[in-house]
Order: C-alpha cells, then structure tokens, then sequence
C-alpha cells in the first residue's frame, strides 16, 4: 500500500515507474494466486504491476501458480511475470511443461554465492 500511495503522492506518471509485486508461498495454486494478485493490486491500487513474480518454488503447485500469473497476464494485471528463488531443476519443470517461460529469474548472486551454473542456464534463454 506505501508504495502505491507513494507513487500518487511523488506526481510520477504511473508509465514511469517499474513496479514489482510477488505471490508468495502460502498463496500458491491457480485460484489463490489470481487472488493475491487482485489483492496486491488492490492494495496498491492500481490496475496492473509491470512485473508479478513467484517468489520462491518451496510450497509446490508450480504449474497451477505459474498457470494464474500467465492467466493474470493475459487479463492485464500484470506486463510481464516471472520467478524468484528457482532453482534450475525448477525452471527445467517449467520449460518441460511446455508453458511459456518466465520472463525474469530473481536470485541472489554475491561474492559469497554465484550461482554460475544457474546464470548460465538463464543466460541461454
């Protein structure tokens, strides 16, 4: 909600800004998910994010939460979707799917954590 009410209050043009959302855990499956995306928009209110993310794969039902961000892009509410926290044999899950891919995958990378094998895998697609 504060940030929402910050980029009202900021007078930034809302085609402006980059805004970012995720559905987290407990909210995964098809229906949940289209439900907590309504909420975060709600909540911000405003009438899309420009990118709606799974925040982690711990929890399961990736393919009906992944099905309700691709569902919640066609109906608008958000530009683009991806993940946060996958893992490759998670994004192989996807790709075997046959779905189409996430357009972004969130993960920490520091001089303590590189995830060079994760890397290159998104840097091939």
């Amino acid at each position: 909600a504060a940030v929402g009410c910050a980029l009202r209050d900021s007078g930034v043009r809302r085609e402006e800004a980059f805004i970012v959302s995720k559905v987290n855990t407990p909210d995964h499956g098809f229906q949940e998910t289209l439900r907590s995306v309504k909420a975060s928009l709600s909540q911000l209110g405003l009438a899309y994010v420009d990118l709606m993310l799974i925040h982690s794969p711990i929890g399961g039902r990736l393919l009906e939460t992944w099905d309700a961000l691709l569902e919640a892009r066609r109906r608008g509410w958000a530009r683009q979707i991806g993940v946060s926290n996958f893992g490759q044999k998670h994004l192989q899950q996807l790709e075997a799917s046959g779905r189409p891919p996430p357009a972004v995958n969130q993960f920490e990378v520091s001089p303590f954590c590189q995830e060079v094998e994760l890397r290159h895998l998104c840097g091939q697609r």
